[in-house]
C-alpha cells in the first residue's frame, strides 16, 4: 500500500472518530451542563420517611421464605423442604389467627402484613386533617406524614399520631393501647402485630403449633387475652413508642420538659423540638429497597 493511500485512510478514520465526539452533544440542550435538579419532595428522598418505612417493614411484615435454587444433594435436599413445609404451616395457622381475632385478611398467602394499607383500603390523602392533629411546634412531624400517609391505614396513622404527640408519662399510654378496646378486633395493630410475632415465634421455638389449635374462637379470645397481661406485651409496646419517636426526634417528649432547668446555673434553657425534616443529618445515612407489591406509591410519585 502506497503512503498516499495509508495517509488517507488514517485520515479518514481520524475525521469519523472526532464526528462521534461531537455527536454524542446532539440533540441535548446547549446548557444542559449547567442546568440544577431539584431533588423532589417526596418520601423515598425524606431519610425520617426511609427510617420509620425500614422499621414497620421489619417490625410489622412476617413473610414465609421460599426454597430456591439448584438441587443439590437429595437427603439434605429433603431435609430442607421438610423444614419449610412446617414454617409454611406455621404462617398459615398464624394467618388463620389473625383473620378469625382481628378481621386481618392477608393479600398474599403467608404473608402478614401490618400498618401498611391494603388495596382494598382507601387511600389517605387529608393533608389537613393529619395537620390539625398536631401542636404548632409538630411542623416536622406534619411534613413527614402527609409524605407516607397513603401507606398506612387510618387505624394505624391515628396511633402514630397519638404517639408523636404524647408527652405524659408512657406507662399511661401503654396503658391505653392495651384497655381501650373491647374486642380483639378493636386493639390496635400494634397489639396485633406483637400478638402474631409471639405465637411465631412460638411455633418456630418448639418446631410445633399444637398450642394454637384452638377449638374455637372462645379459645382463641382467651388466648390473647392472657397474653396481654404478659409483661412481653408492655415490654414490647415500650420498644415500639420509644422507636418511633426516636425516628422522629421526639424521645424527649415524654417527659414533658420543652423547658429542662440547667443545674450549674441560675437560668433556663427553652428546648426548641422542631426541626426540618429535609435537612436533619441522621448518622447513619442508607440507601432501602422496598418490595413494590406491599407498597402503594404517593399520589406525587
Amino acid at each position: 500500500m502506497s503512503d498516499s493511500k495509508s495517509k488517507k485512510i488514517k485520515k479518514t478514520k481520524s475525521n469519523q472518530i472526532e464526528n462521534q465526539i461531537s455527536n454524542t452533544n446532539r440533540g441535548k440542550p446547549s446548557d444542559i451542563q449547567r442546568t440544577i435538579l431539584a431533588v423532589p419532595n417526596i418520601w423515598t428522598n425524606d431519610q425520617v420517611c426511609l427510617r420509620l418505612i425500614k422499621y414497620l417493614q421489619e417490625s410489622g411484615r412476617h413473610i414465609c421464605l421460599h426454597q430456591a435454587g439448584k438441587q443439590t444433594e437429595k437427603n439434605n435436599y429433603q431435609s430442607k423442604q421438610n423444614e419449610i413445609e412446617k414454617t409454611r404451616a406455621f404462617y398459615e395457622k398464624s394467618e388463620k389467627i389473625a383473620e378469625d381475632l382481628f378481621g386481618h385478611k392477608c393479600e398474599t398467602k403467608r404473608c402478614l402484613v401490618f400498618f401498611f394499607r391494603t388495596n382494598q383500603e382507601e387511600k389517605i390523602s387529608n393533608y389537613n386533617w393529619i395537620e390539625s392533629q398536631f401542636p404548632p411546634n409538630y411542623q416536622d412531624c406534619v411534613l413527614v406524614l402527609n409524605k407516607v400517609q397513603a401507606l398506612f391505614n387510618q387505624k394505624f396513622l391515628s396511633n402514630l399520631i397519638q404517639i408523636l404527640t404524647w408527652n405524659k408519662y408512657l406507662e399511661i399510654l401503654i396503658d391505653s393501647f392495651l384497655e381501650n378496646a373491647k374486642t380483639p378486633q378493636q386493639f390496635s395493630q400494634i397489639i396485633q402485630n406483637i400478638y402474631i410475632k409471639y405465637i411465631l415465634d412460638q411455633m418456630k421455638q418448639k418446631n410445633s403449633y399444637e398450642s394454637y389449635n384452638f377449638k374455637n374462637r372462645e379459645e382463641a379470645e382467651k388466648n390473647f387475652y392472657s397474653f396481654l397481661e404478659s409483661d412481653l406485651v408492655k415490654s414490647e409496646l415500650e420498644k415500639f413508642i420509644k422507636e418511633i419517636k426516636q425516628i422522629f426526634n421526639k424521645e424527649n417528649d415524654q417527659y414533658d420538659a420543652n423547658i429542662i432547668q440547667l443545674e450549674d446555673q441560675n437560668q433556663v434553657q427553652v428546648i426548641d423540638n422542631s426541626f426540618d425534616s429535609q435537612s436533619f443529618n441522621f448518622q447513619e445515612e442508607q440507601q432501602y429497597s422496598y418490595d413494590e407489591s406491599i407498597y402503594v406509591k404517593n399520589k406525587d410519585t
